[in-house]
């Protein structure tokens, strides 16, 4: 991003192009038959991992309760 923030806004369109040419290339990796995208590991709920971790965690812990309190206690 950075990267993009530094391109002037009178540079030339050759100068736009290699330096989207080059971000690609260090986004993309190309592996012979399928093309991925390089990201890190949990992106895609990047902002929100620690909210899920919570609420599973506390989702578990009431599901193993509720097992305790029915075993104890079947209707």
């Amino acid at each position: 991003m950075a990267e993009l923030e530094r391109i002037s806004p009178d540079a030339s369109q050759l100068e736009e192009s290699n330096l989207l040419m080059k971000l690609r290339e260090s986004l993309i990796d190309d592996g012979g038959q399928s093309t991925e995208v390089t990201h890190p590991y949990g992106i895609s709920i990047y902002p929100n991992n620690v909210a899920y971790f919570v609420w599973s965690a506390i989702s578990i812990i009431g599901m193993v309760a509720a097992g305790v309190c029915w075993w104890k206690n079947p209707w």
